[in-house]
């Protein structure tokens, strides 16, 4: 059978089970429109994956969930919507219109969807740069609650003062996502009245500069603002004065901007913020007492910061309140990191060191090492660090342990030993050749949860049989964070799974017994051998006497032994 006719064979299963099950579907859901998916009596999907549909067809009246996407429904007017609209007794909660190249929305377009939440009309593009304050004008008396724009080409002009005002008579408005547009300027002022809002992305934009922001302006609601992949050159001004125009912000992400400073003062207001990311900026120092004010903290990412290495203050990150430190990819060194960096962080349950260079590491091959991290650290994420062996780190509290990705070769007796509560631990992508039983007590092989051992050039011998037992016996433990723990056979090179190496090694232990012994038993011979030579005269001296006793002779005495001998 040759290939071309089992692949055209395969095509055509596929087709058959594709074209049944979606059968299968529009009998189970009767209404169900052609071209269209119902994914449940609720939720229906028309997407150009099925038929590239130029209008809104009818649907289940059970409808209140149409994802309508990248089809070609071009301009939208009131009409448009009649198929689903509340008069034909459809009630519409979630309407996905993305990448229908619309170009127009006429203001009544959306006037009938009265039982309306959430509306996405990303990836559009609409000529007028009014356009999309026109085409919102209808939902004034709509309760939307969610809002995405995201990939619209956006720019300044696009949004007006006055263009979320139809939202304000309803002020159910939760979410607006901006996110993949060319907003330069955003003025904040542009939110007043709307009271329910709760989350604004701004993420992949090219803003320099957050408006508008004042003491007498406050948007006590907004607890998510996402500020990701800008052109932000400082910390937005959110903190005008001691308070800050957003009181109730929990999340604040500024990553990847070109912010290279950042400034105690500007973060201070910021007292109920949880989560804080400022990674992948040119900033060249982390400065004393960064986030100490931030009282409500419990994550803050500094990752992959683009000026490396960075200088670091011994008190950057005090704080009473941080669970969650993620420090990864800044090129951390020992001249760098202080002993004090995160001793005082009494709450961090949670470090990521990943990609840095802790090879040189001199807290890394002392005593001391223990000293260096929290005391109530639980997650150590130490991958890819250039470590050439593993620390031996003594803490009673951590429970997961990330070593990946390094250089480590050889795991001492005992390495794991005053880790009393680790259950997971990842050796993936090092260079070990062989484990050591010893490394990994029986008490420690049953506290385990989850073991990685994947891409480590292993050799298959009977020094890893033991590993190949375990594995055999709890694989589950091994599959948690690794697929393919394998060996390398040492007559062909070739690799195989740990799991399919077969040596019986009951014969290599038993030739290593039979070797001890006869080693054991030379040894004793020698040492009987040279006891003989340095004792021979005292032997003969007695040999002599015994046979004198026998024959009943007179003893000599001792002045006759040298004639004896």
């Amino acid at each position: 059978m040759d290939a071309p006719f089992v692949l055209r064979l395969c095509l055509i299963v596929c087709l058959v089970l594709t074209v049944s099950t979606r059968i299968i579907k529009q009998k189970r859901y009767p209404g169900c429109p052609d071209g269209c998916e119902c994914e449940s009596s609720t939720i229906v999907v028309c997407d150009s994956e099925n038929v590239d549909l130029t209008y809104i067809p009818s649907v289940p009246i059970t409808t209140t969930e149409l994802l309508f996407r990248t089809n070609s429904l071009g301009d939208v007017y009131r009409d448009t919507f009649q198929n689903i609209s509340a008069g034909a007794g459809i009630k519409i909660q979630v309407l996905d219109l993305s990448d229908n190249d619309i170009t127009f929305i006429s203001p009544m377009a959306f006037s009938r969807l009265t039982y309306l939440k959430k509306l996405d009309l990303s990836s559009n593009f609409l000529h007028d740069s009014d356009g999309l304050q026109k085409a919102l004008v209808s939902l004034k008396h709509i309760s939307i609650q969610h809002l995405l724009l995201k990939k619209m080409e956006l720019g300044d002009e696009s949004i007006p003062s006055n263009i979320f005002e139809p939202f304000t008579t309803q002020n159910a408005l939760q979410s607006i996502d901006l996110s993949e547009n060319k907003l330069g300027v955003f003025d904040v002022r542009v939110l007043i009245n709307l009271t329910a809002l709760q989350e604004l992305s701004l993420n992949q934009n090219r803003v320099v500069v957050l408006m508008g922001a004042s003491e007498e302006i406050s948007f006590p609601v907004l607890k998510k603002l996402d500020l990701r992949s800008n052109s932000l050159t400082e910390i937005p001004l959110i903190c005008p004065g001691r308070n800050t125009i957003f009181p109730n912000l929990t999340t604040f992400l500024l990553e990847d901007n070109f912010i290279t400073n950042f400034h105690a003062k500007d973060l201070r207001c910021l007292c109920n913020v949880h989560e804080l990311s400022l990674g992948q900026n040119p900033t060249v120092f982390f400065p004393e007492n960064l986030i100490k004010e931030m009282t409500s903290l419990r994550i803050l990412r500094m990752n992959y910061m683009l000026r490396v290495p960075i200088k670091v203050s011994p008190t950057s990150f005090t704080s009473q309140s941080l669970e969650v430190l993620s420090l990864a990819g800044n090129e951390l060194t020992a001249d760098i990191l202080s002993r004090k960096t995160f001793t005082s962080l009494d709450n961090l349950i949670r470090l990521d060191l990943a990609g840095n260079e802790f090879n040189s590491l001199s807290l890394f091959e002392s005593s001391e090492i223990s000293k260096f991290f929290p005391p109530n650290l639980q997650d150590l994420s130490l991958r890819n660090c250039r470590l050439d062996s593993l620390p031996k780190i003594i803490h009673k509290k951590l429970i997961q342990l990330d070593v990946s990705e390094n250089k480590i070769s050889k795991l001492e007796k005992g390495v794991f030993s005053d880790l009393p509560n680790l259950t997971i631990l990842n050796l993936n992508s090092n260079r070990l050749t062989k484990v050591n039983e010893s490394a990994f007590p029986p008490e420690l092989r049953d506290r385990l949860t989850a073991v990685g051992t994947d891409n480590n050039p292993l050799i298959c011998s009977c020094a890893i049989s033991w590993l190949r037992d375990w594995m055999k016996k709890e694989a589950e433990k091994f599959l948690e964070i690794g697929y393919e723990n394998g060996c390398i056979k040492l007559d062909t090179a070739e690799p195989i799974s740990i799991i399919d190496y077969k040596q019986d090694c009951t014969e290599h232990h038993r030739n290593v017994i039979l070797i001890a012994s006869a080693v054991t038993a030379s040894f004793v011979i020698g040492v009987a051998g040279l006891l003989v030579i340095y004792y021979r005269k005292s032997i003969k001296f007695f040999c002599y006497m015994s046979s004198r006793r026998r024959d009943g002779a007179q003893l000599v005495t001792d002045s006759d032994t040298s004639s004896v001998i």
